[in-house]
């Protein structure tokens, strides 16, 4: 009997310890609680790993419909362990490839967008299994996923199969020029906050590193695709930088013509070329005609040295930039610019 006053003194006490641990430091408190909703999307994954490499879509299915219930459990529609749901399904649907791999996926993928109708990522891959049985049945969702996310080529892409699936090249090239005429909306990633706050195709932002401190950067939302335009920075204090770094809230496929920086300053207004530049794209591509291709989700950036000496003495920049859409398909219309 006394071991056991003493047991439940010792649990007492050690509750009462990690009770007030809890209630007196914030971290604690949220580092319990990301340990606690990251659980469900742990035992999940360890439960449809092997399923996964033996190609079983409808074993990880079921994995992945038990998860989803356990997100139903939490009650409000968009709750901390959906993240982790978007995170293992993204796994299963990055190895399908067949047909068959597609049907197994949707009794599941039905049931999440709806649960998560407002998802653009869930209308994705619900349209994209799809249109590998039901082409026509994906259209409503691909629109649902262009009035979520408009920049996006996901959707444009899912609906261009779909539609010479129909053997109707009037919708798919109606979709391509959708995509070459999209503008607003774009992605936000699930764990992180890029500079912008998400990747669209609207949105610049020049960084001048400084010799003390964090480096300044200027924010541009005046994107337009299609022709050339000059982007102006003003400066709060003269700088001289020896490196410019341009980031680009663009998403793939965009090609950037860097026309010329124009650098205004007490050495008056000074002009470089592409000729003058050094220009190192963090993610992309430079093509032969000097043109840099987006291929990054999540933006690029471009880091600009002067081939001799530095930029400046500067009070404003202006860069020449145009922006062009690149093609879907060989197809009339769908080719780009």
């Amino acid at each position: 009997m006394r071991k056991l006053v003493i047991t439940f003194l010792i649990l007492c006490t050690l509750s009462f310890i990690l009770l007030g641990a809890l209630i007196l430091s914030p971290s604690l408190r949220a580092a319990v609680f990301n340990i606690a909703t990251e659980l469900p999307t742990v035992a999940t994954y360890y439960s449809i790993r092997q399923h996964i490499h033996e190609r079983n879509f409808s074993a990880s299915a079921l994995g992945l419909n038990r998860q989803l219930s356990v997100v139903q459990m939490a009650g409000t529609r968009r709750n901390t362990f959906v993240r982790g749901l978007i995170k293992n399904t993204k796994i299963v649907m990055g190895v399908a490839d067949y047909a068959s791999d597609y049907k197994a996926m949707l009794p599941f993928l039905k049931r999440f967008v709806a649960d998560q109708p407002e998802l653009f990522i869930t209308r994705i891959w619900l349209a994209q299994a799809l249109s590998h049985s039901d082409p026509a049945s994906a259209f409503p969702h691909l629109k649902e996923a262009v009035r979520l996310v408009p920049s996006d080529d996901r959707a444009y892409r899912i609906a261009v199969r779909a539609a010479l699936a129909l053997k109707d090249a009037e919708k798919a090239r109606v979709w391509c020029t959708l995509f070459a005429s999209a503008k607003f909306g774009g992605t936000r990633p699930v764990y992180y906050r890029n500079i912008f706050s998400g990747t669209g195709t609207r949105k610049l932002a020049l960084e001048i590193p400084r010799a003390e401190g964090s480096p300044l950067r200027l924010l541009n939302e005046g994107v337009v695709m299609g022709s050339s335009n000059i982007y102006t920075f003003d400066l709060p204090d003269r700088a001289t930088p020896s490196t410019l770094h341009l980031h680009l809230g663009l998403m793939p496929g965009v090609r950037v013509s860097l026309n010329s920086v124009i650098l205004y300053g007490p050495l008056g207004k000074q002009t470089l070329s592409e000729d003058d530049l050094i220009i190192l794209p963090r993610e992309g591509f430079v093509l032969k005609n000097g043109k840099i291709l987006t291929v990054s989700p999540d933006g690029d950036v471009l880091t600009l040295r002067r081939k001799t000496g530095v930029l400046g003495p500067i009070d404003r920049i202006d860069i020449q930039l145009t922006f062009d859409r690149s093609g879907l398909a060989t197809l009339p219309g769908c080719k780009g610019v």
